[in-house]
């Protein structure tokens, strides 16, 4: 049994690194992804400064650190799965629960922590690329 949910574990890990990294996938239908609007971000920095060959290492950056935490928000998901499952099959055993709730209550501490660190790294970026006089959108 603990094989298959290790095995199931890594299949998740798996397909979700796939669609956290490649730019079909989009979590908000209509509205630009991240990977769009860095580049939209890196277009007009660069027409405002007279080049457009390469990404900025700003724009590469950025985009490195939010594919790290949305990586992380993904495994915080599944850690929030397993410790829902944890809970299901302690069958009232308190030692059972009280690690199910311990899980728990680290992935919502995680999540925090990520979500903070997102929040943190995305208005250093925007104020990068303002500073470096890229006209505001």
């Amino acid at each position: 049994m603990k094989k298959m949910v290790v095995y199931l574990i890594l299949l998740l890990v798996v397909c979700s690194s796939f669609s956290v990294f490649s730019n079909t996938v989009s979590a908000n239908e209509g509205a630009p992804s991240i990977v769009e609007s860095l580049q939209d971000e890196h277009e007009l920095l660069g027409n405002s400064l007279g080049e457009t060959d390469s990404p900025t290492l700003t724009v590469r950056v950025a985009g490195i650190i939010r594919a790290i935490l949305s990586f992380i928000g993904v495994l915080l998901v599944i850690i929030v799965i397993y410790a829902g499952f944890l809970w299901l099959t302690a069958g009232g055993t308190p030692e059972k629960v009280q690690k199910a709730k311990d899980w728990l209550i680290n992935a919502v501490i995680g999540a925090a922590i990520v979500l903070a660190a997102y929040a943190i790294t995305d208005f250093v970026i925007e104020q990068l690329i303002r500073s470096a006089g890229a006209p505001t959108t």
